[in-house]
């Protein structure tokens, strides 16, 4: 998509720019303008999309680190006490996510269940449970 616009925005200023070289009247000269113009808004566009490709790699990572499951019956799974059938007591602090009310370890970057993130810069907070 960004070749496109880029492409685009080249032949919009070559247009332009033989439009306005050409010009014979003041309607021509603002017609070549315009497609100038035209042209700096597509580079622009494709700047944007540059810095979108940029974000989504910076935050898919994030992301990916978050354990994904196919079922509810996972995720619950996931998130019941590990010892209990062993025997075996683990003291792992709990919270509730407070967007989906699910609990989950105290030191979570992410809920499970509906995937809000708790990591730097992130708003919510895990709210410890007793």
């Amino acid at each position: 998509m960004r070749v496109v616009l880029f492409v685009l925005a080249v032949l919009s200023l070559l247009m332009g720019l033989a439009i306005f070289g050409g010009a014979k009247s003041a309607v021509q000269e603002i017609e070549g303008l315009i497609s100038i113009m035209i042209a700096a808004i597509l580079l622009t566009g494709a700047s944007i999309i540059d810095s979108i490709q940029w974000a989504v790699g910076k935050t898919l990572p994030v992301l990916s680190r978050a354990p994904v499951y196919t079922s509810t019956a996972a995720a619950a799974a996931a998130t019941s006490d590990p010892g209990a059938s062993t025997g075996i007591a683990t003291s792992v602090p709990k919270g509730q996510c407070p967007n989906c009310e699910t609990q989950i370890p105290l030191d979570s970057v992410a809920c499970i269940k509906c995937g809000a993130n708790f990591g730097h810069g992130s708003s919510w907070r895990i709210r410890p449970t007793r």
